[in-house]
């Protein structure tokens, strides 16, 4: 079995290097798709980012948290949450992008929506997207009532404001 993908994903979300503007509040210079832009509540929003030796990465969180219901454990995890990956070297972001696919969507039907985005729901109705362009990987997750599927433009868009 190869090992190397999972290890290189490891590596990448665990080894911090520094963290910097940690529990952010302010908005302006943070790109993100709210629940309420998706017919969802508003809600607490703080965000993270991150500088680690493989990645550099924000995390966007939105609503209280909830218990999130997988194969083998069950996770807390926010109501809303986006989490945009750039690694430091590109050929890191498809190995990125398969860990995470696998560690999210394992147990749900995935829908490819194209050749690099991907579409699945939780048992609890908690929609997710994944996208990936070029050296770059994001992770949606809401549980607002608007069809992710109907807003992969603006998750592009998303990608392209953190280049």
């Amino acid at each position: 079995m190869n090992w190397l993908p999972q290890v290189v994903a490891l590596v990448i979300l665990f080894l911090p290097l520094d963290r910097m503007d940690g529990g952010i509040r302010i908005w302006d210079d943070v790109p993100y798709l709210s629940a309420e832009e998706l017919g969802g509540a508003a809600e607490y929003q703080g965000a993270e980012r991150y500088n680690t030796l493989l990645c550099r990465s924000v995390v966007v969180q939105e609503g209280g948290y909830r218990g999130y219901i997988g194969k083998d454990a069950i996770w807390n995890v926010c109501q809303t949450q986006l989490e945009v990956y750039r690694p430091r070297f590109a050929a890191l972001a498809e190995p990125l992008e398969a860990e995470l696919l696998a560690f999210h969507a394992e147990d749900w039907q995935v829908e490819t929506l194209a050749d690099t985005a991907y579409y699945w729901q939780w048992a609890d109705g908690v929609q997710c997207i994944l996208l990936r362009d070029g050296d770059m990987v994001l992770f949606y997750h809401t549980d607002a009532p608007d069809d992710l599927r109907g807003h992969v433009g603006e998750f592009a868009a998303l990608l392209e404001a953190y280049r």
